[in-house]
């Protein structure tokens, strides 16, 4: 997620060039596929000039290549066009993964059993995809110094921002924060399942996730067991 938030960043900055961010919002608008003339003539600059832009655009995968148009086809010309890829940018410093969030609700939701509460089947779903994203993460050959290390980097990905604390990990942002001030205790739940699956899916038996409600980062942080 760490890696995504990166690409973003990176897309989002193909948008710093204002030509570029207008020609981008125009073929947005069009709600159809955009020639080079067309591009170029709402933004005052040549046929050149806006192809470059577009083609940059295109490269950083906002904009696609479009249909063409039947009539130029028939006509023998078929002058390249432009359109929307669908790519929808998220970034947050931060990290939040509401997404993740809603999907986990959402499942929890479709998958709870008649004889389970909504709750209690949304802790269920949070431990088995913490469990996949720990599982993800393994090393086969891994020392305690590495397993360490691949937790840390495995939690920031998931935008928890660990740090160090004597000897347990305390978790500097959470990635549902807005949620789980809307409702804490069953996301502060489902955050405890998702990182004690995250643990056991990385293979790491001698660490448990607490819950330690602390104003200004996570509800839950890493000890070892006792």
């Amino acid at each position: 997620m760490a890696a995504a938030a990166d690409r973003s960043m990176s897309t989002l900055g193909v948008l710093d060039e204002p030509t570029r961010r207008r020609l981008y919002l125009f073929v947005r608008a069009a709600a159809r596929p955009v020639t080079r003339d067309e591009a170029a003539d709402h933004a005052g600059i040549s046929r050149k000039l806006a192809a470059f832009h577009l083609d940059r655009l295109v490269d950083a995968g906002l904009l696609v290549p479009g249909a063409r148009r039947a009539h130029e086809r028939r006509r023998g010309r078929a002058p390249k066009t432009y359109e929307p890829s669908g790519l929808a940018l998220d970034v947050s410093i931060p990290p939040r993964h509401y997404d993740l969030a809603g999907e986990l609700l959402a499942t929890a939701i479709q998958s709870c059993r008649a004889d389970e509460r909504p709750a209690d089947a949304a802790l269920r779903v949070s431990f088995e995809r913490g469990r996949r994203i720990g599982g993800a993460a393994r090393s086969d050959a891994a020392t305690t110094r590495r397993m360490v290390t691949r937790e840390l980097a495995m939690l920031a990905d998931q935008g928890y921002e660990p740090v160090h604390e004597g000897d347990r990990i305390v978790l500097r942002s959470c990635p549902f924060d807005a949620v789980a001030r809307r409702a804490p205790e069953l996301v502060c739940g489902m955050n405890r399942a998702l990182l004690e699956g995250a643990l056991r899916g990385i293979g790491d038996e001698a660490t448990e996730a607490v819950l330690e409600p602390v104003p200004g980062r996570c509800c839950v942080e890493l000890r070892a067991k006792t």
